[in-house]
């Protein structure tokens, strides 16, 4: 029970009772109050007991002392009047105006109250993977200095499943209030094209902006004497169907979107083995358990790095500036361009002058040149788009995809 606000004088009895325990479920609708209304009326059978509804930005309604004949608690918890009918003599038209009165209050103010503070406590940001990866990693460089941008704490969570399914559900079934959103990507998108999802990419988010745009590639261990180029790396695919193991970040990723293309174009069996997230992948792929890996540059930087892993092909469309040594996609007759692009989303509903807050702490840490030097020593492409360019941007992607996914899922 919240503890009620001090009283605020009314006197004499309240006649409370409205329609036979028609207010069984107001508690639900009405909570966190600062705005009172009072009812005031006879014959209630409470006496003595002066106190107040409060109507607050949630419509609650909190009560103060109130207490039946006997002498219990009034409501116990949760509003559900027991008056016999003869007692229901409260005139309903004060309260619904007052309802209406709190309402409007709340729209108009209140929220414009909240966005201007927003945040007042810590946040949190769910990652829909497990740690290690390149959406992991990089949206914790990058909220390490939005964090003092927005003056509050910024929590990671890992939650990983279904492709990253069950996080980003989660996040759009949170609280529309700006206090929980997701790391967003190209993959999120991918994955409703390919199957059916339990959220809309478009109509279920309020995206907040880009922030990484990485290229996709795929790379086997160093010390594998079978494959050493590209051209290896298809010889080897047709003449061992089903053999050339390939692990991804999860089903519906854009990695697993780049080995059904090359399956397509090349006419090999590739078999794609869907992990939970990059850093997963990644474990197994240097423990020998899979032949390769479809992952994009900044998920296989450091490998590269500390030569445990050869790039074999990238989905741009020219040869790229820190790997120029290796083909692309095109030059082995795989049409397919294809970046993961990384931001972030808040549930659908959340004030746009909260998502533009967000935003703006990005794009100030993006600007940070501790940041883009910390980005760079991850192989992290770095790319800042606002709300409206980011919007645009997961429209595109949606549009694509969708005509991609069933080209190459058609048999």
């Amino acid at each position: 029970m919240v503890a009620a606000p001090p009283r605020c004088g009314i006197m004499g009895e309240w006649n409370i009772g409205i329609m036979d325990k028609k207010l069984k479920h107001l508690n639900a609708l009405f909570h966190h109050s600062i705005i009172p209304f009072f009812i005031v009326g006879e014959n209630t059978g409470i006496h003595n007991s002066p106190g107040a509804f409060f109507l607050t930005p949630r419509f609650s309604c909190i009560y103060d002392s109130f207490q039946k004949d006997q002498g219990k608690d009034f409501f116990g918890g949760n509003i559900a009047l027991d008056f016999k009918e003869e007692k229901m003599k409260t005139k309903v038209i004060p309260l619904l105006l007052a309802v209406l009165i709190g309402w409007t209050w709340n729209v108009t103010v209140c929220e414009g109250q909240s966005a201007k503070d927003f945040p007042t406590k810590p946040v949190t940001v769910i990652i829909p993977y497990k740690a290690g990866g390149g959406t992991d990693i990089g949206a914790r460089i990058l909220t390490k200095y939005a964090e003092k941008n927005l003056g509050k704490p910024i929590i990671i969570k890992n939650i990983e499943g279904g492709g990253s399914e069950v996080g980003v559900s989660q996040m759009i079934r949170s609280k529309p209030d700006g206090y929980t959103i997701a790391g967003y990507n190209s993959a999120n998108i991918i994955l409703t094209t390919m199957r059916k999802a339990s959220y809309h990419p478009l109509n279920d988010v309020e995206p907040i902006c880009l922030a990484v745009c990485d290229p996709r590639l795929f790379a086997v261990r160093a010390d594998d004497t079978r494959i050493k180029d590209a051209k290896d790396f298809i010889n080897f695919a047709k003449q061992n169907p089903g053999k050339l193991t390939i692990g991804t970040s999860g089903a519906g990723t854009s990695g697993h979107l780049a080995i059904l293309a090359l399956n397509k174009a090349a006419k090999v069996e590739v078999k794609p083995v869907h992990f939970g997230g990059a850093g997963e992948s990644k474990a197994a792929f240097l423990g020998g358990h899979i032949v390769a890996i479809g992952q994009t540059y900044g998920e296989v930087f450091i490998m590269v790095k500390e030569k445990k892993a050869r790039v074999i092909a990238i989905a741009t469309e020219g040869r790229i500036k820190e790997l120029p040594e290796v083909p692309t996609f095109k030059e082995m007759g795989v049409d397919l361009v294809i970046s993961s692009n990384r931001g972030f989303a808040a549930p659908k509903g959340t004030p746009k002058e909260i998502v533009q807050k967000w935003a703006d702490a990005f794009q100030k840490a993006s600007a940070d040149p501790e940041y883009l030097k910390e980005m760079a020593n991850m192989g992290l492409p770095v790319k800042f788009l606002g709300p409206e360019e980011y919007a645009k941007l997961n429209k595109q992607e949606y549009e694509l995809y969708s005509v991609v996914s069933k080209e190459l899922t058609q048999k």
